[in-house]
Protein backbone atom coordinates (compact mmCIF):
# COMPACT_ATOMS: atom_id res chain seq x y z
CA UNK A 1 0.00 0.00 0.00
CA UNK A 2 1.33 3.39 -0.80
CA UNK A 3 1.77 6.12 2.29
CA UNK A 4 -1.60 8.00 0.59
CA UNK A 5 -3.36 5.51 0.88
CA UNK A 6 -1.54 4.33 4.39
CA UNK A 7 -2.93 8.26 5.57
CA UNK A 8 -6.31 8.48 4.50
CA UNK A 9 -6.69 5.29 5.62
CA UNK A 10 -5.46 6.37 9.20
CA UNK A 11 -7.76 10.16 8.60
CA UNK A 12 -11.35 8.54 7.33
CA UNK A 13 -10.90 5.56 9.79
CA UNK A 14 -10.74 8.08 12.34
CA UNK A 15 -8.40 5.68 14.55
CA UNK A 16 -4.84 4.76 14.19
CA UNK A 17 -4.60 1.34 13.01
CA UNK A 18 -1.73 -0.93 14.21
CA UNK A 19 -0.11 -4.12 12.79
CA UNK A 20 -1.33 -4.67 8.94
CA UNK A 21 -3.30 -1.60 7.33
CA UNK A 22 -6.08 -2.06 5.47
CA UNK A 23 -6.95 0.20 2.77
CA UNK A 24 -10.05 1.84 2.60
CA UNK A 25 -13.04 1.80 0.08
CA UNK A 26 -11.80 3.02 -3.25
CA UNK A 27 -14.78 5.64 -3.38
CA UNK A 28 -13.98 6.83 0.17
CA UNK A 29 -10.43 7.54 -0.71
CA UNK A 30 -11.10 9.17 -3.56
CA UNK A 31 -14.04 11.69 -1.93
CA UNK A 32 -10.60 12.11 0.30
CA UNK A 33 -8.50 12.82 -1.45
CA UNK A 34 -10.77 15.50 -3.45
CA UNK A 35 -11.90 16.73 -0.23
CA UNK A 36 -8.01 17.83 0.60
CA UNK A 37 -7.43 19.05 -2.67
CA UNK A 38 -3.93 17.43 -2.11
CA UNK A 39 -1.68 18.87 -5.21
CA UNK A 40 1.75 18.91 -6.11
CA UNK A 41 3.46 16.29 -4.36
CA UNK A 42 5.84 14.13 -5.09
CA UNK A 43 5.76 10.40 -4.80
CA UNK A 44 7.23 9.00 -1.32
CA UNK A 45 9.86 6.65 -1.81
CA UNK A 46 10.77 5.53 1.83
CA UNK A 47 9.69 2.96 3.66
CA UNK A 48 9.14 4.56 6.78
CA UNK A 49 7.89 8.10 6.72
CA UNK A 50 6.82 10.91 8.60
CA UNK A 51 3.28 12.59 8.25
CA UNK A 52 3.02 15.96 9.57
CA UNK A 53 -0.63 16.68 9.91
CA UNK A 54 -2.35 20.31 10.46
CA UNK A 55 -5.75 20.95 11.38
CA UNK A 56 -7.29 24.74 10.98
CA UNK A 57 -10.05 25.11 12.56
CA UNK A 58 -10.25 29.05 12.37
CA UNK A 59 -12.44 30.15 9.45
CA UNK A 60 -9.51 31.45 7.79
CA UNK A 61 -7.18 30.70 5.42
CA UNK A 62 -3.19 29.72 7.38
CA UNK A 63 -0.12 29.42 5.77
CA UNK A 64 2.25 26.78 7.59
CA UNK A 65 6.46 27.63 6.90
CA UNK A 66 8.26 23.97 8.14
CA UNK A 67 11.86 23.64 8.47
CA UNK A 68 13.80 20.42 8.77
CA UNK A 69 16.77 20.08 10.49
CA UNK A 70 19.32 16.78 11.02
CA UNK A 71 20.21 15.14 14.01
CA UNK A 72 22.83 17.45 13.94
CA UNK A 73 20.81 20.73 13.75
CA UNK A 74 22.03 21.73 10.06
CA UNK A 75 19.08 22.74 7.89
CA UNK A 76 17.92 19.97 5.00
CA UNK A 77 14.89 21.43 3.84
CA UNK A 78 11.80 23.63 3.90
CA UNK A 79 8.10 23.54 3.15
CA UNK A 80 5.04 25.29 2.86
CA UNK A 81 1.73 24.83 2.44
CA UNK A 82 -2.07 26.38 2.85
CA UNK A 83 -4.43 25.07 4.73
CA UNK A 84 -8.34 26.47 3.68
CA UNK A 85 -10.50 27.56 6.51
CA UNK A 86 -11.62 24.56 8.55
CA UNK A 87 -9.37 22.09 6.38
CA UNK A 88 -6.70 19.53 7.04
CA UNK A 89 -3.37 19.33 5.21
CA UNK A 90 -0.53 17.00 5.42
CA UNK A 91 2.96 16.56 4.33
CA UNK A 92 5.95 14.10 4.31
CA UNK A 93 8.71 14.57 5.40
CA UNK A 94 10.46 13.23 2.56
CA UNK A 95 8.82 15.65 0.50
CA UNK A 96 10.91 18.25 1.31
CA UNK A 97 14.01 16.63 1.99
CA UNK A 98 16.67 16.17 -0.46
CA UNK A 99 17.11 12.61 -2.04
CA UNK A 100 20.58 12.99 -0.78
CA UNK A 101 19.98 13.84 2.82
CA UNK A 102 18.38 10.27 3.16
CA UNK A 103 17.95 8.40 5.49
CA UNK A 104 16.82 11.43 7.34
CA UNK A 105 16.45 11.65 11.07
CA UNK A 106 15.72 14.81 12.95
CA UNK A 107 13.02 17.08 13.35
CA UNK A 108 10.79 19.78 12.27
CA UNK A 109 9.98 23.40 13.08
CA UNK A 110 7.12 24.77 12.15
CA UNK A 111 5.13 28.52 11.77
CA UNK A 112 1.76 29.16 11.20
CA UNK A 113 0.37 32.89 10.09
CA UNK A 114 -3.00 32.05 12.89
CA UNK A 115 -2.59 28.92 15.29
CA UNK A 116 -3.41 25.35 13.96
CA UNK A 117 -3.56 21.97 15.50
CA UNK A 118 -0.37 19.85 14.61
CA UNK A 119 0.34 15.86 15.18
CA UNK A 120 2.48 13.61 13.25
CA UNK A 121 2.29 10.08 12.67
CA UNK A 122 5.43 7.49 11.67
CA UNK A 123 4.49 5.09 8.87
CA UNK A 124 5.99 2.26 8.21
CA UNK A 125 4.91 -1.46 8.69
CA UNK A 126 2.60 0.04 11.21
CA UNK A 127 1.86 3.59 12.30
CA UNK A 128 1.81 5.61 15.36
CA UNK A 129 1.54 8.81 16.67
CA UNK A 130 4.76 11.49 17.16
CA UNK A 131 5.08 13.73 20.05
CA UNK A 132 4.06 17.54 18.66
CA UNK A 133 5.13 20.67 21.16
CA UNK A 134 3.12 23.95 21.02
CA UNK A 135 4.66 26.77 21.38
CA UNK A 136 3.60 30.94 21.69
CA UNK A 137 3.24 32.84 17.97
CA UNK A 138 1.22 29.76 16.29
CA UNK A 139 4.97 27.68 16.48
CA UNK A 140 5.48 24.18 16.52
CA UNK A 141 8.01 21.87 17.39
CA UNK A 142 7.95 17.84 16.13
CA UNK A 143 11.05 16.62 17.84
CA UNK A 144 11.19 13.54 16.07
CA UNK A 145 10.99 12.45 12.56
CA UNK A 146 12.68 10.62 10.26
CA UNK A 147 12.53 9.30 6.58
CA UNK A 148 14.46 6.43 5.44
Amino acid sequence: MNFRGTILAILVGGSLLVGALVAPPAFAQADLVGALDIIDQKPTVPGVNTALVYTNTSGDEVEVKMAARDSEGTGVGTHHLKIPPYGVRFVFVSQFIAAADLPFVGWVQASASRRVHASAILLGLGATDLPSLNRPQSRMVFPVTAAY
